[in-house]
């Protein structure tokens, strides 16, 4: 990851939903992203949503990404390919992997990705987080992850968000219910 590669964080749900707004928020957030990032409209981009496994992906994060193209930017076409698990929206072929292939999948080995949605970060395996982190080297990279409290011991805490060199680049948004 380089220094101007953005890391976003979405942190600290309480909402008892099916989805809450840890997700749909920190989802709005990918999307707004695709289209507000300026990117060569002739050049495919290699992006990827990680999550638990393709399935949870597939009930959470691929239902709220399409719940919200639909209802805010419904002239944004996008389609999903089942066969190869991944989404494309605009210019971005975004695939969707599970924890436990991170680390040998050659869609992570392979190409460099632009854009990361990872969905409860603090479940991943930290060696495939750094392998995502070293794929994301172009200067318009983004992170954008959900996650749920843990120990303040987790290692995304300890060499991530509590990192103060990291504070420059690192937004993070907690979701608090009283």
């Amino acid at each position: 990851m380089n220094s101007e590669t953005e890391l976003f964080l979405i942190t600290k749900s309480f909402i008892p939903t099916h989805n809450s707004s840890k997700s749909v928020n920190s989802v709005f957030k990918f999307i707004t992203t695709l289209i507000t990032v300026k990117t060569d409209p002739k050049q495919i981009y290699n992006c990827l949503l990680v999550g638990a496994s393709i399935g949870t992906l597939q009930r959470s994060v691929l239902n709220i990404m399409t719940g919200i193209l639909n209802h805010y930017f419904p002239q944004i076409k996008y389609s999903y390919n089942r066969q190869f698990n991944y989404i494309t929206i605009l210019n971005y072929k975004i695939y969707l992997i599970g924890f436990s292939n991170i680390t040998t999948s050659k869609i992570i080995l392979g190409p460099i990705l632009l854009f990361v949605y990872i969905d409860k970060v603090n479940l991943a395996v930290k060696e495939g987080f750094e392998v995502i982190l070293d794929r994301m080297s172009l200067k318009e990279s983004k992170l954008i992850a959900s996650m749920n409290p843990t120990n303040p011991s987790h290692w995304i805490y300890e060499e991530f968000i509590d990192r103060e060199e990291l504070k420059d680049i690192l937004t993070q948004l907690a979701f608090l219910i009283n």
